[in-house]
């Protein structure tokens, strides 16, 4: 079951497998149901002026309708046809003439509206077009987020802020990622910041940019995060949440593990804990960084000699690269915000 609301024209949807509803957003009344295809549909997107609406099922088509009556009635347009897997991911441009979609196999396709949804050949020709929102987590614009060695399905969800300046991540390994937009570089550097103890799902910025809010797989959490100016920030100082306890840590402080207790539905992974801590902190507490990284090696070791992972459990270890024991622990020195160019940074909010 899935849940999306627009508030432009208030309304409300919910899609349930082949069918998707129209619910008024005030009144919870039913206002129409439609069906698209005999799968499962995955996603569901607006042009700006709230015309058009397109959706992605996993029948591999985007089934396209135009919105009139404030929001009321639908009308099938078209369908796209072209992708060879399900779709994942559609963004709209401002005009209403393009669409960007992703899908199950990693294609990137894009299509003319106008022309009766057209598949379009020549994909350089849309490199430089201006989307209206951008979640795909495959394009031009983005590919820089994508970590080395990755399979393809590291990466869930994408969303850059209205403001056009970042770009936020969900990944499989419990983190919330902050990237610079454009993000047209390879192995472009990021905030990274843990507070979910199971995969992210999405993450979504509010429409002043104010706040990123990221949901969780298996934890069931949502989590909301304020967005500020990195020169706001104190620049030896910094605020860590775990569940709903905060701990202030300094860089003058001993690096140790946070008495405070912590209440999760999931086991936490303690070393994505200690990844959080570590971000922010001068290059001073390296021998603290250097002695974390031995422990964790003893004790995946350890692991390793006894009983496998519980398959239940969320797993929160990123991909092993191969690199040797210096390139690891330089990797996680590199990773302090300080040396990052992202100009903005996540804090955690008890208020939600």
């Amino acid at each position: 079951l899935y849940f999306t609301l627009e508030s432009n024209f208030a309304r409300t949807f919910l899609f349930l497998l082949h069918r998707w509803f129209v619910l008024d957003a005030e009144t919870r009344d039913l206002v129409s149901i439609h069906t698209d295809g005999n799968e499962q549909l995955s996603v569901m997107r607006y042009t700006v002026d709230g015309t058009f609406l397109a959706v992605g099922s996993h029948d591999n088509f985007i089934y396209l309708y135009i919105v009139t009556e404030n929001g009321r009635k639908y009308s099938r347009y078209g369908k796209c046809t072209g992708h060879s897997s399900y779709i994942t991911h559609l963004d709209w441009s401002p005009e209403n003439k393009y669409i960007m979609s992703n899908s199950g196999d990693y294609e990137i396709l894009y299509w003319d509206i106008p022309n009766g949804c057209k598949l379009i050949r020549n994909r350089s020709d849309c490199k430089d077009i201006d989307w209206t929102t951008y979640t795909c987590v495959l394009g031009f614009q983005v590919f820089g987020v994508w970590p080395e060695g990755s399979d393809g399905t590291d990466i869930n969800a994408l969303v850059r802020s209205h403001n056009r300046k970042v770009i936020a991540v969900a990944d499989d390994f419990c983190k919330v990622h902050l990237f610079q937009y454009p993000c047209s570089k390879a192995k472009a550097p990021s905030h990274k910041y843990s507070a979910h103890s199971s995969h992210v799902t999405n993450v979504s910025f509010t429409h002043n940019d104010s706040h990123l809010i990221s949901t969780g797989g298996k934890d069931m959490s949502i989590i909301q995060w304020r967005l500020v100016e990195k020169a706001a920030l104190p620049q030896n100082d910094t605020a860590v949440e775990i569940g709903t306890n905060k701990v202030s840590v300094t860089a003058s402080d001993t690096f140790t593990q946070p008495t405070i207790p912590v209440s999760l539905n999931q086991p936490f992974d303690e070393m994505a804990a200690s990844e959080n801590l570590m971000d922010g902190f001068s290059p001073s507490l390296e021998s603290h960084l250097e002695h974390a990284v031995k422990t964790s090696e003893e004790q995946n070791e350890e692991q390793s000699e006894g009983s496998s992972l519980d398959p239940g459990e969320p797993n929160c270890e990123e991909p092993a690269n191969e690199m040797s024991e210096e390139q690891s622990e330089s990797t996680l020195i590199e990773d302090q915000q300080e040396n990052c160019p992202v100009s903005y940074q996540l804090e955690t909010q008890d208020d939600l």
